[in-house]
């Protein structure tokens, strides 16, 4: 599994693509952090990303794709846990 240093990696990355989200998406003006990562579907697409990539990366088998295939169920939105993605993507 991966250690504290990976989980803190991820809350580092998933920031920087709620503060991406907030910079470049109009509609997202005026609306905080919060309510961006509680209610933004590409938001959601990366942070299942984010932990998949990490489990991944951690040599965890089958559970990161089962995490895209949900996600991709629930978001419309399909992100494979070993596609390399730099930061301030925004979907």
């Amino acid at each position: 599994m991966p250690g504290l240093g990976a989980l803190a990696r991820v809350f580092k990355e998933v920031r920087r693509d709620v503060l991406a989200a907030r910079d470049r998406d109009p509609a997202a003006r005026g609306v905080t952090q919060l309510e961006i990562l509680a209610t933004w579907p590409g938001i959601h697409a990366l942070l299942a990303y984010r932990v998949a990539h990490a489990l991944c990366q951690a040599g965890v088998p089958f559970l990161p794709r089962c995490i895209s295939m949900f996600t991709r169920a629930v978001t419309g939105i399909e992100i494979h846990p070993r596609a390399l993605i730099g930061e301030g993507l925004f979907i």
